[in-house]
C-alpha cells in the first residue's frame, strides 16, 4: 500500500477535506493491510466405461483494505475506510476436465 503521510485530515462522513494542505505531499510505500479470504472448494470425479469427468468448483469470498503497493487509501489518516471486497477476488470459479479414453 502507498501512503501520503503529509496528507490533510479529512471529515470521514464527508470526505472533505478539513485542514490546511501541505507545503509539500511525502508518499511511502509500506507493506501494511488487511486481507481476509474464505474460500470453499467441491470436487467430483466420475468414470464412465471409456469417458472421465473431473469438476472442481471454488467460491471465494476476499475483502482487504488495499489494491496492491501502487494503492493510495482515499483517506490517509484511516486506511480501514476502504474495507470491503477485494477488486482482485473471483467469487466463483469453475473447472470442468474431461477425458476419453480411445479403444
Amino acid at each position: 500500500m502507498s501512503d501520503n503521510i503529509t496528507a490533510p485530515p479529512v471529515d470521514p462522513a464527508t470526505y472533505m477535506v478539513s485542514g490546511p494542505l501541505p507545503a509539500e505531499y511525502n508518499d511511502q510505500f509500506e507493506s501494511d493491510g488487511i486481507y481476509k479470504q474464505n474460500q470453499l472448494t467441491v470436487t467430483a470425479t466420475t468414470a464412465l466405461k471409456r469417458f472421465n469427468l473431473h469438476t472442481v468448483y471454488t467460491f471465494e469470498d476476499t475483502h482487504s483494505d488495499t489494491q496492491g503497493v501502487e494503492y493510495f487509501p482515499s483517506v490517509s489518516a484511516d486506511p480501514m475506510l476502504d474495507y470491503g471486497r477485494a477488486s482482485f477476488a473471483v467469487p466463483n470459479q469453475v473447472v470442468l476436465l474431461a477425458s476419453y479414453r480411445a479403444p
